[in-house]
């Protein structure tokens, strides 16, 4: 064997023990988190929320069974089919698992697979103001305390605000940090979720505030 060839299985043995000495320290730590938040949300909502990305996290129904308890799930679909199909067997497992289930900005997919509630992008909010109440659950997306005074007028039931660290997504723009999102999170009188580049390493701080909500660091955690 070459020596080059050598160094190269060499280093994914390490990652691969790294990989495994990684997961149970993160789920470790994201189970704590959930602990953390109840002290911040009413009973009836989650401690936080897995959001799905038809990129980041191609297959949820895999991840979903895995998660801590009190962790909810918000299929982000964007409008492919192959996603939207994954809304009545995230619904069904949901149910099971006795997770709330909510659809990002399709009430009538939310309607249709019998979801607790709709995940309201601030962009959507006329028309959450006229369909939230057919939901048992309704949350809105914000980015600056003028949106979570928005989702306040609007009566959501929680607001998802982001984002609090540098994300992967394509969308995100300055990061808040976790001292302003403690200052929106005590100022708002909804429950504040923090959303962003949140992973094992930071979300029992974000989980010391309000409630947490996380794409690729959950789903890591849990492979």
């Amino acid at each position: 064997m070459s020596s080059r060839r050598a160094a190269i299985e060499s280093g994914e043995a390490v990652l691969v023990m790294a990989m495994m000495k990684h997961g149970p320290e993160a789920n470790r730590k994201f189970r704590n988190a959930v602990r953390l938040a109840r002290c911040h949300l009413p009973d009836g909502l989650p401690s936080g929320f897995f959001l799905t990305d038809p990129t980041r996290t191609p297959d949820p129904l895999q991840t979903v069974p895995r998660l801590p308890e009190s962790i909810g799930v918000i299929l982000r679909h964007f409008g492919q089919q192959e996603q939207i199909a994954l809304a009545g067997p995230l619904a069904g497992l949901c149910r099971e698992q006795a997770r709330c289930f909510l659809v990002a900005a399709d009430p009538v997919t939310a309607h249709r697979v019998g979801a607790d509630g709709v995940h309201w992008p601030a962009r959507l909010a006329g028309t959450a103001r006229k369909a939230s109440h057919h939901f048992a659950i309704n949350t809105m997306s914000a980015h600056s305390l003028e949106e979570c005074r928005a989702a306040e007028r609007l009566c959501m039931d929680g607001l998802i605000l982001s984002p609090v660290f540098p994300s992967e997504s394509p969308s995100a723009g300055q990061p808040l940090g976790i001292m302003r999102f403690s200052a929106y999170a005590s100022a708002c009188r909804v429950p504040v979720y923090g959303l962003g580049g949140i992973d094992h390493t930071n979300v029992e701080r974000v989980a010391s505030f309000g409630g947490f909500a996380s794409v690729s660091g959950l789903a890591e955690s849990v492979v």
